[in-house]
């Protein structure tokens, strides 16, 4: 039977992190079966402990792998082949999803301090999930200068700025100030879903690829 294609955001399990040994690692590192061919790519977001994946299976598996607790399936259609996944990814969510299932992904992922209030009728998959990927890889960048962000990055996303602590703070803008991002805009009344969009938006990413494609 083919493998299958899909895409998971999902919580982690383990141990304290530590990059050389990988003890924590997403929930569905223990369920991947190598010898059948299963695969996957991941992204953590470690202020979160949690992780993206693109997961390759036999069609069962990930009928196993939606059941897990802490497991938010991206994409709602099989992809066989890369024709497939490029018609799939550039088509908008409401062509692919129903309403209930737009809400239901929406609330997982602000839950989880991921921004959807961008997201409109024309999002596709694909702009979701170049989010997702320019998300977690700035929860990397900043976990590489220490731990000092980790009050901000895991506040809730309405939190203001002064309600963080001045150390996150300081961090915060002295990561935006060294990349060329203004900082002066930013009061004690904006909020935390303000300054990582606004992040998001200005700041120049380096092209993620998975899947073959291009975020």
């Amino acid at each position: 039977m083919a493998l299958e294609y899909n895409i998971y955001l999902t919580t982690m399990k383990g141990g304290p992190w530590r990059w050389f040994t990988n003890l924590r690692r997403p929930v569905l590192f223990d369920q991947m079966i190598p010898a059948d061919g299963e695969e996957y790519q991941d992204l953590h977001y470690p202020q979160r402990q949690m992780s993206l994946l693109v997961v390759r299976a036999q069609p069962a598996r990930h009928v196993v792998f939606q059941a897990i607790s802490g497991v938010t399936r991206i994409l709602p259609f099989v992809s066989l082949t890369g024709a497939q996944i490029r018609t799939n990814l550039d088509k908008p969510l409401v062509d692919l999803l129903t309403g209930a299932k737009i809400t239901e992904m929406r609330n997982a992922f602000e839950s989880n301090g991921i921004d959807t209030d961008w997201a409109t009728s024309a999002t596709t998959f694909r702009d979701l999930i170049r989010y997702l990927l320019r998300r977690h890889r700035l929860g990397q960048l900043l976990e590489q200068g220490g731990d000092t962000a980790k009050a901000f990055l895991t506040a809730n996303l309405t939190a203001t700025v002064g309600s963080i602590p001045n150390a996150a703070r300081n961090r915060i803008s002295a990561w935006m100030a060294s990349r060329g991002l203004a900082t002066a805009w930013i009061t004690g009344a904006t909020t935390v879903r303000q300054v990582l969009r606004y992040i998001h938006n200005n700041l120049s990413h380096t092209p993620i690829k998975i899947m073959g494609e291009e975020f």
